[in-house]
């Protein structure tokens, strides 16, 4: 944390609730703790947060916000707190010195008794505390998109079971649902329909915490479903169905003449078919009418004329 900190400043935190910025204390362990800068919250879930020392190059790993401690609001530096506290024993042993039944060796065998703890706390670390925690065996089972719903399901296998999941797709957060072993998110529909024109996979961000043993970061790629549309002509009505679970644009121009050696004459327009929807379109009055379907799909330009009459 230097320059803001330094080995051996003494610091001084309270229990509140911390900002972006401030000078956190958290611990993971009872006796392991660490003193870094609050930097922001997690994109991936609100319960974590990202911290960093001052002088760190890089960030720490996301820490669940129940582990802070509390907020550094004040420090004492090493050179006014260690003269302090070494004149307070000084004067401490020479009292106990002139004691009457306390004597010089025994303030002496005392100091150096203490002296040499001190330097043995300093020196040893403290004993890890041991927690029995079980051995994550947790695998991707497979990612894929439930054309039924519009949805993308990730699914896992192993011992350990999803606790709480957070999902982004292409940057976005969505909502999503899980159970032990599988996470469903439902993307916006704007967002399907743009990957299904553009030819472009879905990019999926999952962040899931396990047995409360752990987290699982993926990122994960997603193809959309696509199935070509039913283009016909019924009773001189243009039929549209579209059997996607998503919307899907057509332009659609009608070329009619009303006699023999007349020239065409166009009418266009700009239709949405909905997901699992279908429509029906009737063309201009005339006696000669052909009609031509254009839409994009997977990056391709799809064309289609048909014969109305």
């Amino acid at each position: 944390m230097e320059p803001s900190l330094r080995q051996g400043d003494l610091v001084f935190y309270f229990n509140k609730e911390p900002f972006i910025g401030d000078i956190v204390v958290w611990c993971s362990t009872p006796n392991y703790c660490i003193v870094h800068r609050f930097l922001r919250v997690w994109e991936y879930n609100d319960d974590y947060i990202v911290t960093k020392g001052d002088a760190n190059p890089f960030e720490d790993n996301p820490i669940p916000m129940k582990a802070v401690r509390g907020v550094v609001l004040f420090t004492a530096p090493r050179e006014l707190w260690i003269p302090i506290l070494l004149l307070a024993l000084l004067v401490a042993f020479n009292d106990l010195a002139r004691a009457r039944f306390i004597g010089y060796s025994y303030v002496v065998a005392l100091a150096t008794a203490l002296l040499y703890l001190i330097a043995v706390y300093a020196v040893v670390p403290p004993p890890p505390v041991q927690q029995a925690i079980e051995l994550p065996r947790l695998h991707l089972s497979s990612v894929s998109f439930d054309s039924s719903t519009c949805s993308v399901v990730v699914k896992y296998v192993g011992q350990l079971y999803l606790m709480n999941a957070a999902v982004r797709v292409n940057e976005v957060s969505v909502e999503a649902y899980f159970n032990e072993t599988y996470v469903v998110a439902k993307p916006p529909i704007q967002l399907i329909s743009h990957a299904v024109e553009e030819g472009e996979h879905l990019r999926i961000s999952v962040f899931a915490e396990l047995n409360n043993a752990g987290v699982l970061r993926g990122e994960y790629e997603a193809r959309v479903s696509w199935h070509k549309p039913g283009i016909r002509v019924e009773n001189s009505t243009l039929v549209i169905e579209n059997p996607n679970c998503y919307p899907i644009a057509f332009n659609i121009t009608f070329l009619y003449a009303h006699r023999p050696g007349e020239s065409w004459r166009a009418l266009n327009q700009t239709v949405v078919v909905g997901g699992f929807e279908k429509l029906l379109i009737q063309p201009p009055s005339a006696a000669y009418i052909y009609v031509d379907v254009y839409y994009i799909a997977w990056g391709s330009e799809h064309w289609l004329r048909l014969l109305v009459k």
